[in-house]
């Protein structure tokens, strides 16, 4: 099964998500990155029935924000 995850990362002094090497934004904050990235991860979960958003913390752990079918719906977490 190909990778369904998308990144939600600072990069370059803006908010950004990534996946497949393809980034979008720059978001205005961490919430307004990971809520586009849910969202496109919700569809890609519709559509193939697993997606993921990872992001990191403040000390940089990679950990996994969101997972479809798991996690409350992205309209939730706005």
């Amino acid at each position: 099964m190909a990778d369904r995850t998308f990144f939600v990362a600072f990069k370059d002094g803006r908010w950004e998500y990534s996946h497949h090497e393809k980034h979008f934004g720059p978001f205005s904050s961490k919430a307004h990155a990971m809520g586009e990235a849910v969202a496109a991860a919700s569809e890609a979960g519709r559509a193939h029935g697993r997606a993921r958003v990872m992001a990191a913390d403040d000390d940089g752990h990679i950990y996994t924000a969101w997972t479809y079918g798991t996690d409350a719906p992205s309209w939730i977490l706005k």
